[in-house]
Parts: C-alpha cells; structure tokens; sequence
C-alpha cells in the first residue's frame, strides 16, 4: 500500500516537472524567435556550424 502511494507521488511529480520543462523549453523558443527576429542574422557560431560539411 505504501509502494502504491509512493509511486503515484512519483508519477504526480514527474508530470509536474515534465509540464515545467515544457513550458522552459516554450519560453526558450519564443525567446529565441524573438532575438532571430530583431537580430535579422544569425550570430556567428551557428553560421559556423551551417558551414561545417
């Protein structure tokens, strides 16, 4: 009994922290558009990393 209650708290806390890292990585895309978008090129080490064959 115990195990079971257990493991349902560990189930409640993995979805909690799934939808808290969902909503980071949410963030970090649009922050991301955001700087794309003012910045209208992109910064040097992803062109470098475009260059690489």
């Amino acid at each position: 009994m115990a195990d079971e209650i257990r493991l349902r708290s560990t189930l409640q806390r993995m979805k909690v922290l799934s939808k808290k890292a969902a909503r980071l990585f949410e963030f970090n895309h649009i922050l991301c558009l955001v700087l794309c978008h003012y910045h209208r090129s992109p910064p040097p080490h992803t062109t470098r990393l475009l260059a690489l064959p």
